[in-house]
């Protein structure tokens, strides 16, 4: 299943996040960088022993990424693909422009 999703990701320019409402708020981008919808970039995915693990740019384990979904250290998801969702999510509006990631 994780080689399964690592193709998807790499094979797509970009892949939604939705919260719990079903809003886009973020995306995965190809290089594996999610950016908030406003272009800003706040995390990575990086993969560690077989699985993708989140990450900030300020180094800190952030949750992991699990068939779709991203989820915090307290087992809760924070975001996910369309997929996961069994009900409607809304309208994907267009991005910002990328900003530039923290050196």
């Amino acid at each position: 299943m994780f080689l399964f999703v690592l193709l998807a990701i790499y094979a797509s320019d970009e892949i939604s996040l939705f919260n719990s409402q079903g809003e886009p708020v973020a995306y995965i981008a190809e290089d594996l960088t999610i950016y908030l919808w406003g272009g800003k970039p706040v995390a990575y995915l990086f993969n560690k022993s077989g699985k993708l693990q989140v990450y900030g740019f300020n180094g800190k384990h952030l949750g992991w990424f699990i068939k779709g979904a991203i989820f915090g250290h307290k087992g809760k998801a924070v975001g996910a693909v369309k997929k996961r969702f069994s009900s409607y999510t809304s309208h994907e509006p267009y991005k910002s422009y990328k900003k530039d990631k923290p050196s």
